[in-house]
């Protein structure tokens, strides 16, 4: 498409760019659906994390441009289960985001003015439901005596 094109049709409200908004503030239990630490085009550094439930899905997005927005991804990494002292590098961090994709966690969003922010509250040890798809049985083979065991 051309400005022509679009121009007319386009709001100027900032919208979301096909990613949804977070719900309402309150406690949510998610799943880490993607996540991903990149480096903006104006060579800023971020953590993006893609939030599920029920359908729903948002990014929260952390930053390192000051030393208190760096605190606060750390703290989010760290609360993921990712040990922040063993990270060196943007990819590094991005390798183990990538790991926990697909982890439940407990979520929490509160308003700040304008702005949803989306807080790590603690990862969830609750199993996913159960598959109806049976496991496969293995019988185990019956015990041998050892006796060559020179202790």
């Amino acid at each position: 498409m051309t400005f022509e094109g679009t121009w007319n049709e386009a709001t100027a409200d900032r919208g979301d760019f096909g990613r949804s908004s977070p719900p309402e503030p309150g406690i949510y239990d998610v799943e880490l659906v993607k996540s991903k630490a990149f480096t903006s085009e104006g060579g800023d550094d971020y953590v993006c994390l893609t939030w599920g439930s029920d359908g729903h899905e948002w990014e929260a997005l952390y930053g390192f441009k000051t030393v208190k927005a760096a605190s606060v991804a750390k703290e989010q990494v760290q609360r993921l289960g990712i040990h922040p002292g063993e990270i060196l590098t943007l990819r590094e961090l991005g390798d183990e985001l990538h790991v926990l994709r697909g982890r439940r966690y407990r979520v929490e969003v509160k308003q700040n003015g304008e702005y949803r922010n989306t807080y790590v509250m603690s990862e969830q040890c609750e199993p996913r439901p159960p598959s109806d798809i049976p496991a496969p049985t293995v019988e185990a083979a019956p015990a041998e005596p050892i006796d060559d065991i020179p202790f």
